[in-house]
């Protein structure tokens, strides 16, 4: 278990895969922060639902070739 900020990495990944291994890296940290690159907007969008879904804090930024997505542990 950690408590500082992890970052996985999507880039590339076919859904449902970034949302899963969203959801299992989370079950694995048990305070702080993650935050995900992601190059699909699809992923973006599902990773986001599943987190609002699931009471997280979260937000997206947008750089030239990826996305940063930010969650906060409840």
């Amino acid at each position: 278990m950690t408590s500082k900020s992890e970052v996985l990495d999507v880039r590339g990944l076919s859904c449902p895969e970034p949302v899963v291994r969203t959801k299992d890296f989370l079950g694995k940290i048990s305070t702080g922060s993650m935050t995900i690159l992601s190059d699909s907007k699809v992923s973006v969008e599902n990773i986001s639902r599943f987190a609002k879904n699931s009471g997280y804090t979260f937000a997206v930024e947008e750089k030239e070739t990826h996305f940063i997505i930010s969650i906060k542990q409840k």
